[in-house]
Formats: C-alpha cells, sequence, structure tokens
C-alpha cells in the first residue's frame, strides 16, 4: 500500500481587505467601569460626571455623536438631577453595557468601519488591581475583571488604524503600557504600576483627577466654566496637542506619577481633533483612462498607476486663498509621477477643497499585501501645515503551505523521501493576500541532492483565501544524499501583472523529527517531581499551526489558569539525532514575573534533552533564557535561567549541533504556590537536520540570527550581534516605523560566525534621526530577522 504523507509547511502571513474609505473620521470609545450610584452620592457620581465631561469634550471638538462609543452600566443612561451634571443632548448616548464579550464585541464591530487615515480615541475610568505582573481592570456592575493582556487583544482586533491613542484613569493604570506601545500608538496612564491613582473634590464635584484635567484641558475651560479658564496650550498655536493634555493632567494629578509612552514622538504634533486644515476624503482613480492604469475598482493594488484626488477640509476660522501643495513620497514600493496639487480656495469654518489635477503615483509588482503607503502633503500656508495620508495597498499572497510525498512507483511506499527515491510530489498553495489572480503558476527549482522536474505548474485562479492542489511533479533525490537531512526547494510562483514571488521550502530527506501536534499522540506528559502536579493536555484554544486545530498546553482547561505547585514535564517520542542539526518550537506564554525584581519570575519553563536515555541536560534557545526563578516554593532551584512572562507566538531556536544519538526533548513548566495565568502552549516541533552535511559550505541554507539591540532604549550607539552559520551575501537596513527604510548598515560578502552592527541613530545622509521606534532587518539569501530599536533624546 502507498502511504502518502501531508507536510503541512509554517507560514507567518496575515492580510485583511480593507477599502479606502471616502471619509477619514475620529472615532471612539468611551468607558466608564464605576458602579452606578444614586444621584450625586459622592462615591462612583464621578464615573458619570467624567464621562458626561469626556463626552461633551469629544462634541465640542467636532466629533459626531454616531462615532462616540459610550459603554457604561448597565447600558442606560445615569439620570442625574444635579444642575450641571444632565445629558444635554437629544441622542441617549448610553448605548452598551460593561460586559466583557460587549467590549470585545464593541471593538471588534469597528475593524468594519476603522481604516488606516482614521484615528481611534480609547478613554477607560475604573478601579484596576495588580496580578502579578498584570494589571486587571474590574467592572463593577458585572464583577468581572478584564486582564491587560485581554484588553490588548480586544483593540487587536482592529486591524488598520492611522493613530491609537488610548487614556486610562485606574490604580496602577502604568501595568497596560507594554501591551498597548506600539509605533501608531499613545498611551496615558493616570499613574505607574505600583501606584494609587487618585480621585478628588474638584471646582464642585468630585472627579477623577487625570481624566478631569486632560478634559479641562481639551475644552480650554472648567466643567462648564463655572470655576475659569484653562490654558494648556504650551506652545502657543492655539491647539491642545495630546503631549500638552497629558503635561496639564500630569501637573494637575496628586500624588501619582501619571506615565505617557509615545515610542514614535506622534503626541507633540497631533490632537484629539484636527482645527487647522485636514484630509477628509481620498479619491482612488486605478482605471485605464487618463494617468491611471489599473482594474479599476479603487483599491490600490500591486504594479498599478494611482490618479489620487485628495479632499481638504478647513476647520480653522479663516479663509484660504490659492492653497498649493507638494506630496512626497519615500518608499521602495512606490514611484511618484506627480507630486504638486492645486486645491484653489478653501473657505474656514468647514469649506473644503479638492486638487485640480491628480497627484500620480505608481505601485510596483512586489508590494506586500496590507502595506501602507505613506505620503506627506506640505501645505503652502501661513502657517505651514504638513498632512499626513496613509493608503492601503493590496496584492496577493500565494504561499506554498504543504506538500505530499508519494514514493509507492519510485520507492518503497512508506511515505518518506530517502536517497535514491523517485517521488511524486504534489504542493498545496494557498493565497492568503486581500485580491486574487486570474492565472497563477508554480515552479520549483532544487539543490545538490533534489532534482524537481523543471516544468511550469498551472494553479488557474487563486482568489483571496483559495487553497489548491498543484499538478503533481517527479523530484528526484540523489543517491549520494544523506540518509536523513533537511534539504530546500526554491517556490517560484508567478501570475498576471507581473505578480512574482520565490519562497523557500525546506524539505526533509529521511525521518527526520517534526510535529504540528494535530495528533498529538507522540508525547507523554508527568509530573518531574514527587508532589508536584501536571497539567499538559492537548488544546483547541490556541494554536499556531497553519489551517491547524489544536496545541499542547501546561495550564487549565482553554483559557483557565494553571495551578499552583506545577513540576510538569511534556516528553517527545525517541528521534534519530545527527551532528549539526537545529531545533525549533511554537510557544506562547503566561506566567508570573515579578513585579519589583526586574529579570525575575515565580512561574517558568524550560527546555531539556536526553541522549541514548542518559539524563536529562537544559539547552538554551538562541537569546537565551530572559528569566532566573526567585524564592525556593516552586520546583526549580533559585535563580534557575526559564521562560516567562506574557506574550504571543514566539519562536524558539536551539542549536543542537554538539549532540547526536537517539534524542529525546521535553518542555518542563513549574509554578509555586501564589499568582496564577493562563500557562504555557508549545506548537510545531522541528528539527532542521544540518542541510548538505557532504556539499559544499555555500551550498548551505543560511540562517540568519539578530540578537537584540544593546542598549535598548538608546541614546547614542546600539549594537547588535549578528551570527551566520555561512559566509554569504548579507544586507542590513533600518527602517522607521512606517517601514520606510533610513539606513544601510551592511551589503557585503561575510564569513561565517559572528559580527557586531552598530547603529548611531542616523539615517543614510548622517542626519540624526528622530525619537522613535525603528527596526533592523538582517537578509541572507530569502531568509531574515528582525529586532526593534527605540531612539530617545
Amino acid at each position: 500500500m502507498t502511504r502518502l504523507s501531508k507536510i503541512w509547511i509554517l507560514v507567518a502571513l496575515a492580510c485583511c481587505l480593507t477599502a479606502v474609505t471616502a471619509e477619514a473620521a475620529n472615532y471612539v470609545v468611551l468607558i466608564s467601569a464605576g458602579r452606578t450610584t444614586e444621584d450625586d452620592a459622592y462615591v462612583n457620581c464621578e464615573y458619570w460626571y467624567d464621562l458626561l465631561l469626556a463626552y461633551q469634550m469629544l462634541i465640542d471638538n467636532g466629533y459626531d455623536h454616531e462615532d462616540i462609543y459610550v459603554l457604561y452600566g448597565e447600558g442606560t443612561p445615569f439620570n442625574s438631577n444635579h444642575a450641571r451634571y444632565q445629558n444635554p443632548y437629544p441622542e441617549n448616548f448610553v448605548d452598551y453595557n460593561n460586559h466583557k464579550t460587549t467590549i470585545e464585541s464593541v471593538f471588534a464591530s469597528l475593524n468594519d468601519v476603522v481604516t488606516a487615515n482614521d484615528q481611534l480615541f480609547v478613554w477607560w475610568l475604573g478601579h484596576g488591581v495588580q496580578a502579578g505582573s498584570n494589571l486587571q481592570l474590574y467592572l463593577e456592575n458585572t464583577g468581572q475583571y478584564v486582564l491587560d493582556t485581554e484588553f490588548a487583544a480586544y483593540v487587536a482586533q482592529i486591524e488598520h488604524c492611522g493613530l491609537r491613542v488610548y487614556s486610562f484613569m485606574t490604580c496602577f493604570s502604568g501595568g497596560i503600557i507594554d501591551d498597548l506601545e506600539g509605533p501608531s500608538s499613545i498611551v496615558t496612564t493616570s499613574s505607574d504600576f505600583y501606584i494609587s491613582s487618585q480621585s478628588d473634590y474638584l471646582c464642585e464635584a468630585p472627579h477623577t483627577e487625570f481624566h478631569y484635567h486632560e478634559t479641562c484641558a481639551n475644552h480650554w475651560q472648567t466643567p462648564f466654566g463655572q470655576c475659569g479658564p484653562v490654558d494648556a496650550d504650551e506652545n502657543t498655536d492655539a491647539k491642545i496637542s495630546f503631549l500638552e493634555g497629558f503635561d496639564h493632567a500630569a501637573a494637575g494629578t496628586f500624588a501619582s506619577p501619571a506615565q505617557i509612552s509615545d515610542p514614535s514622538g506622534l503626541a507633540p504634533n497631533n490632537f484629539l481633533a484636527n482645527l487647522g486644515v485636514h484630509c477628509v476624503a481620498l479619491d482612488i482613480d486605478d482605471d485605464d483612462s487618463g494617468a491611471s492604469q489599473g482594474n479599476g475598482n479603487q483599491l490600490v493594488e500591486y504594479n498599478e498607476t494611482i490618479e489620487l484626488g485628495i479632499t481638504l477640509e478647513n476647520l480653522s476660522d479663516q479663509d484660504l486663498f490659492g492653497v498649493e501643495g507638494t506630496v512626497t513620497c519615500d518608499d521602495e514600493y512606490v514611484m511618484l509621477l506627480v507630486g504638486e496639487a492645486d486645491f484653489g480656495d478653501i473657505p474656514g469654518d468647514g469649506g473644503t477643497g479638492t486638487n485640480a489635477a491628480p497627484v500620480v503615483f505608481a505601485t510596483n509588482a512586489t508590494i506586500p499585501d496590507g502595506y501602507t503607503i505613506e505620503l506627506e502633503l506640505a501645505l503652502a500656508i501661513d502657517p505651514p501645515e504638513t498632512i499626513h495620508l496613509a493608503i492601503p495597498a493590496y496584492a496577493p499572497e500565494l504561499q506554498v503551505v504543504a506538500y505530499e510525498i508519494d514514493d509507492d512507483a519510485g520507492g518503497d511506499g512508506d511515505g518518506l523521501a530517502e536517497p535514491g527515491e523517485t517521488i511524486i510530489l504534489t504542493a498545496t498553495v494557498s493565497n492568503a493576500g486581500s485580491v486574487g489572480l486570474a492565472d497563477a503558476s508554480l515552479a520549483f527549482g532544487g539543490d545538490p541532492y533534489l532534482a524537481p522536474d523543471p516544468v511550469t505548474l498551472q494553479l488557474g485562479a487563486m482568489d483571496p483565501d483559495a487553497i489548491v492542489d498543484a499538478p503533481p511533479l517527479t523530484l528526484v533525490v540523489d543517491a549520494a544524499a544523506p540518509a536523513i537531512y533537511t534539504g530546500t526547494l526554491t517556490a517560484i510562483l508567478r501570475g498576471t501583472q507581473s505578480y512574482r514571488r520565490t519562497r523557500i521550502v525546506l524539505f526533509n530527506v529521511g525521518d527526520v523529527f517534526h510535529d504540528d501536534m494535530e495528533i498529538g499522540d507522540s508525547w507523554i506528559h508527568y509530573s518531574a517531581t514527587v508532589g508536584f502536579g501536571d497539567e499538559w493536555h492537548v488544546e483547541s484554544y490556541r494554536n499556531h499551526t497553519y489551517n491547524g486545530a489544536q496545541s499542547w498546553k501546561c495550564g487549565g482547561i482553554g483559557a483557565a489558569y494553571y495551578a499552583d505547585d506545577l513540576h510538569a514535564a511534556l516528553e517527545s517520542s525517541p528521534f534519530t539525532l545527527l551532528p549539526g542539526c537545529q531545533l525549533t518550537a511554537w510557544h506562547w506564554m503566561e506566567a508570573e514575573t515579578s513585579n519589583y525584581y526586574e529579570g525575575y519570575c515565580y512561574d517558568g519553563g524550560l527546555i531539556e534533552i536526553s541522549i541514548d536515555g542518559g539524563p536529562w541536560e537544559v539547552i538554551t534557545p538562541a537569546g537565551g533564557y530572559p528569566y532566573l526563578t526567585r524564592g525556593t516554593s516552586g520546583p526549580f532551584p533559585e535563580d534557575t535561567p526559564v521562560l516567562s512572562g506574557s506574550h504571543g507566538w514566539e519562536q524558539l531556536v536551539f542549536d543542537l549541533s554538539a549532540y547526536e544519538g537517539s534524542a529525546r526533548i521535553r518542555f518542563v513548566f513549574g509554578s509555586d504556590g501564589a499568582v496564577r495565568l493562563e500557562g504555557w502552549y508549545i506548537d510545531d516541533v522541528n528539527l532542521e537536520m544540518d542541510t548538505f552535511s557532504d556539499a559544499q559550505p555555500d551550498a548551505r541554507t543560511p540562517i540568519v540570527r539578530l540578537h537584540p539591540a544593546r542598549p535598548n532604549p538608546a541614546t547614542d550607539r546600539s549594537r547588535l550581534l549578528l551570527e551566520l552559520p555561512v559566509a554569504g551575501p548579507v544586507t542590513a537596513e533600518v527602517y522607521d516605523a512606517s517601514g520606510r527604510r533610513v539606513r544601510e548598515l551592511v551589503s557585503e560578502f561575510l564569513p561565517a560566525g559572528s559580527h557586531i552592527l552598530t547603529w548611531n541613530g542616523t539615517d543614510d545622509a548622517g542626519r540624526v534621526l528622530g525619537t522613535g521606534v525603528y527596526w533592523i532587518r538582517a537578509s541572507m539569501q530569502g531568509r531574515d530577522e528582525m529586532v526593534r530599536v527605540v531612539r530617545v533624546h
């Protein structure tokens, strides 16, 4: 009988189709999570008062009622009898209750409307408590807690957003910053993670201090003007930036050290609402008339020429005459053809103007799906203004996600590719992109031991989310190939409009160990120490495998927390290990770290190996174990290096080149008797053999390893360790938070070994770059790694 082996390949592609909307908008979610009480009672009434102040602040700044989502109490209005704190609007604006599922649903619904040009403002008022290294936000009416990581997952459902601004007034609210910070985010909190926030009787009513002062700054007055005007305009430009609003609130907040996270330096130049000139509409013309060339669907796609209409709105009280602008773009995927824009006269108080002749730009065939094109429109007005335009672009993303082996006719029928066999290979291709291809094809290149038939395989039309099995082709495994090794196939994917992608596919020869946990029966689990527990089990709540359904978890069922006093081991079946291998695994973790001792934890995990039935030995992932255990109440000795903390799916890489024989590995998780969190998930464990162990060194598959920058954040120089297992051409480049390349660090042939990269914070022209988040990417023959660097001045 033929044994067919379907090998699923790990890929990391994500996309979502979001059309360019006709108007850029400001969206708001206001959450007041305190318990509703009787009118004017001192306890908790500020949860209504401050919510109303925030709502009025937004309306005063030009927001639309329908773009403000309010979550308060049970979803019904607080019927205040206070003379000043009654709802002055005909709209019943309290539409949603404070239930976790409601909060999650509101953010999910915003994903359907928010675009890359829009701004989202999230305002939270309530109680907060510490939960290990996490912040828990309390919903008093329902008695529920929202963990900071849960809230980050709620807002992460909004995939495209130009700017995200978060303002939190809770005790210990600084603990949420690390979950929400990012290159397009501003996060302000009323306190750090170690101090409670304050409420007080301010200006004739009880208010939460931080939000009170923040809303007063944006109102330019105290509530309803009864306690005088407020001027937080530090730079006297007649506008209140997010930084100015924060500075005013922080200065007036008693005994609570307010925090701000602004890694890209956006807070000084962005506002609750733009009261000057701003873009309200983009018109995408991609038909085949005039200067444009494309399919006419009003989306920017790969290999199209776009005519862009820009509509500006003048919210100032001054008319503008003869408005002219210049668009610039520094983007490897975009060529700007016409950048001049003449808007004519734009009346004040909401007048609009559109460029008489379109701005024209062209995208190339390699632009990635979901990529954001960044344009800067400089207006020659007094004072000058620069408007940032963010336009999403779309493309197919073809990827070989699996292959099936049939070695019945040309081999021994065991479902493994082995030396001397002729294999029938059937590849599975998916389109993870937002747009389709009318006609796609696939061809394979080989390596010194793998010779695929050099035929072009027709895939036909590939719509978004399509998964297609390519026609089978023959592949010959050289008889001189090692009995067990990992080779490479180069997949060349082509399509209409000059589409082309090149993907590297790892191809195992012999019985190479790999497990995507979709069956899970090749592992055993047990307590590693008498008196400690074991909670390893096959879990469907989280999964990493492409098109998969399950992983192994140490912890409770689903999202339930792990138990106290665990020392749980998950052990593989034996596999053959040859010299020169590396092991990779994906893991998701939420485990208790220390709030007071940086780099220490109380719960965590590590990985061990046993060779030929010998003792278990700890193996260390690339980059090392980030934490040391503290105390002796758990199963690990004090100061044991482990994995811990909270993060999404990350890959672990282990160098096993010093080991050979019959190997087993195990993942070991330990907990003490205190705080419990969600636990540890393991998925997609794979052994990569020393590719081409008998071939020439330059035929090997290169793997780039780029270690974290030190120091980080950096005020002067950042140093990074680059490791190359083989010699070859290497590039290392610096990108800013918008994805624009700003500096080339290396572009040369480097020998195998370790290399130090140094970046002094300047661009290619030697200019010092500003405070913000940057990325350094090192690439070698299609394999690359990126690390994050924060610059501060």
